[in-house]
């Protein structure tokens, strides 16, 4: 008995002559990588307000001057509850001797200005006056607290005084008191008048 292959129809070899026709198309478009997604990038801390070239006086219950803050510019981010300033200058007024002053490339605030951190390069210090010798005292980043008139640091801190100086980790200043107290790993180079 044989077999006999029935011709194909023409509807059959139209279907396979369409799927060979679109293969070879797919097969010779070039590789292409299918569109990447746009990358979600975080949104930016927003400041809700700023000023530039701003001044902050502040005095205490009897109306004596505290402290006085300037700088360039002044930034407020309400989501961190903090003020960010460019080059900050700041005056800390004492009741006897010289005034303290600080100078830093920036600077932050809390609390309406009640902790205040000098960043990056900064220096702190007070002149001569009749009861008092010059000071210098120059770290990465110094706290202030102008409410309890203290000044500090836990980092690396160079303190100046005439041709002396004097370094350690960490410094304390009690600024009525006219005192500065460094840490640990204390060194210096002291010279007698």
């Amino acid at each position: 008995m044989k077999t006999r292959i029935k011709p194909p129809r023409l509807f059959t070899v139209i279907v396979i002559g369409l799927l060979i026709g679109v293969a070879w198309l797919i097969a010779d478009r070039p590789d292409r990588a299918p569109p990447r997604p746009e990358p979600v990038i975080p949104e930016r801390e927003r400041a809700d307000y700023f000023m530039e070239g701003f001044t902050i006086h502040a005095a205490d219950e009897s109306g004596a001057w505290r402290y006085r803050l300037t700088a360039d510019d002044l930034y407020h981010y309400p989501e961190r509850e903090v003020w960010e300033f460019t080059r900050p200058e700041v005056e800390m007024f004492a009741a006897t001797g010289a005034n303290w002053y600080g100078t830093a490339p920036r600077g932050s605030a809390w609390d309406e200005a009640e902790r205040v951190l000098l960043h990056e390069d900064v220096h702190f210090w007070r002149p001569e006056s009749p009861v008092n010798r010059p000071l210098q005292l120059d770290t990465s980043e110094l706290w202030l607290y102008p409410e309890e008139d203290v000044a500090e640091t836990e980092e690396h801190a160079i303190l100046r005084q005439d041709a002396s100086h004097t370094e350690g980790v960490g410094a304390k200043a009690w600024l009525k008191r006219q005192q500065i107290e460094l840490k640990s790993e204390v060194k210096g180079h002291h010279e007698l008048p």
